[in-house]
């Protein structure tokens, strides 16, 4: 009968398994793709690219390595294949090879394997990431929990990330955030519970982040100045002295993978010069023909890409810009900073919160001085996703312990809804929206208004087309692309507008009173 009663209490709608259910199944009807295990020929058509799942090149060149290594057990790409990754393409001679750390095209081996089997190569890969995604949602609100938070604000928070920012988009697509943020995420849910293990284990995942995402590393540096204080700030051990070691695991896996690809154990993607190439005006594709070929840009070095005086503009652009700035993406989280006051309130847990802050500052920091803050052309802030998980917790700890309740409620509730509307059309839509600087080209070149925000795909719905997988291949026989939205989008704010009545009933029992 106990255990029972546990599972009645997990399946309420602010227990775990129905919040688990939920995400799943708003992912599920959510994610990008196309039946089939495309060919290369079929990879180098608009169907699968500009109108289908790779839309842009970052998820092609990542993907393409995975293709590559299961469909050609080769580590450098065939000139056809080579086309679909540009222009994030690398050159070593006569090979052309990936531009991006090998990891997440790792990690996704196991997704397209499966997938395959039953003809969904492409989806298989693609849920990858959205499991990293659901994963995320059940650390922010674990993490949540363990800093004291009230289990319905833990459950909102969770949601918000996952479902009202622009990490949304990114965990139906194919990029490397949502891999980066589960790692950062689970380096501080072990550090909750400081011991030579969860401090080993930091370290195995900071080497697995960077050979995910080479900058991602700078991220992970508080909770690695946090390991060290544990392993050090006591009497050292040999196992203590043995854990930084884990580090090594991922890196050795990374030289190999170099020294197969880059014949250097030591050289990193990025560094490699990129090839320059024609393109035929009459069928729109790439020519790549590596005997003619010159090299654009020559060898770069990873600290070549950062800036101090790109700086402003960075700020500007992920937050304030309309066409990648928090404030127009997703307002909701930013009340995660309020929930950093909050929290300090609290004489406990006050080294995790100064290594959380750290994180966010860094993670703004290093992709405002990026040469390319906007991230390419993108859905809002991609490169800020694990700071939105960060101020996850925050806002967690905001709704459970604020004074000023009705003000900060009604305006989180509010906002929400806001992000929930802009997000779930981006992730059902396209991540292809331009920087503000590229409008003049584009306008000159169409002649005709270019829109730079994510209002440019609404004639989307207007067509009847959505880049869901489950909306292409089913649900567009019984509803249209604007119904299939709003239904999704209904969906999750009904269940928000749940959690929020429970999270109201919260105060009322702890008997809070509303000023």
């Amino acid at each position: 009968m106990n255990y029972l009663l546990k599972l009645l209490q997990l399946l309420r709608p602010s227990g775990l398994i129905f919040l688990l259910l939920f995400l799943t199944l708003v992912q599920g009807l959510s994610i990008r793709g196309k039946p089939g295990n495309p060919r290369i020929d079929d990879l180098n058509t608009k169907e699968w690219k500009e109108l289908g799942p790779f839309e842009l090149s970052p998820e092609r060149g990542r993907f393409a390595l995975t293709y590559s290594l299961v469909e050609d057990h080769s580590f450098s790409f065939s000139p056809t294949l080579a086309q679909f990754a540009m222009p994030d393409l690398g050159i070593l001679g006569d090979k052309f090879v990936s531009l991006f750390a090998p990891g997440l095209s790792l990690l996704a081996l196991p997704g397209y394997l499966i997938g395959s089997v039953f003809n969904y190569s492409q989806i298989g890969s693609f849920s990858v990431i959205s499991i990293f995604g659901l994963a995320n949602a059940l650390l922010i609100r674990r993490t949540a929990l363990k800093l004291k938070a009230a289990e319905p604000a833990a459950n909102l928070a969770s949601i918000i990330y996952l479902l009202a920012t622009p990490a949304f988009a990114y965990s139906v697509s194919f990029y490397q955030h949502q891999t980066i943020t589960f790692l950062l995420l689970a380096a501080y849910n072990s550090l909750l519970t400081p011991s030579a293990f969860s401090a080993g284990l930091v370290f195995l995942l900071s080497g697995i982040a960077f050979i995910v995402d080479y900058p991602s590393i700078v991220l992970m540096l508080p909770a690695l100045f946090l390991s060290l204080v544990i392993l050090f700030g006591a009497t050292p051990t040999f196992k203590k002295l043995l854990q930084p070691l884990f580090i090594l695991l991922p890196l050795l896996l990374l030289s190999w993978f170099n020294l197969k690809s880059y014949q250097d154990p030591f050289r990193l993607a990025g560094t490699l010069p990129r090839p320059q190439v024609e393109v035929n005006s009459k069928t729109q594709l790439t020519l790549i023909n590596p005997d003619t070929l010159t090299l654009e840009g020559g060898e770069k070095s990873i600290p070549g890409f950062f800036h101090t005086r790109n700086l402003l503009n960075g700020f500007y652009v992920h937050l304030l810009s309309p066409d990648r700035g928090l404030i127009f993406y997703s307002p909701v989280i930013l009340l995660g900073l309020l929930g950093l006051i909050t929290a300090f309130k609290n004489k406990k847990n006050h080294h995790i919160y100064q290594a959380l802050i750290a994180t966010i500052t860094l993670n703004l920091l290093l992709y405002s001085m990026w040469a390319d803050p906007w991230g390419g052309w993108a859905f809002g802030s991609r490169y800020l996703i694990p700071s939105y998980a960060l101020l996850a917790v925050f806002l967690a700890i905001l709704l459970s312990r604020t004074t000023s309740k009705i003000l900060v409620l009604t305006l989180f509730y509010i906002l929400a809804i806001y992000s929930v509307i802009v997000n779930t059309f981006g992730a059902l839509t396209s991540s292809r929206i331009p920087t503000k600087p590229e409008i003049n080209f584009l306008e000159s070149q169409t002649n005709m208004p270019q829109d730079y925000t994510y209002r440019r795909y609404l004639p989307m719905l207007e067509a009847n087309t959505l880049k869901s997988f489950v909306f292409t291949v089913f649900a567009t026989n019984f509803v249209t692309a604007r119904q299939y939205y709003l239904l999704l989008v209904s969906a999750i704010i009904f269940y928000i507008s749940l959690l929020f009545i429970q999270l109201l009933r919260y105060h009322q029992k702890t008997k809070n009173t509303y000023v």
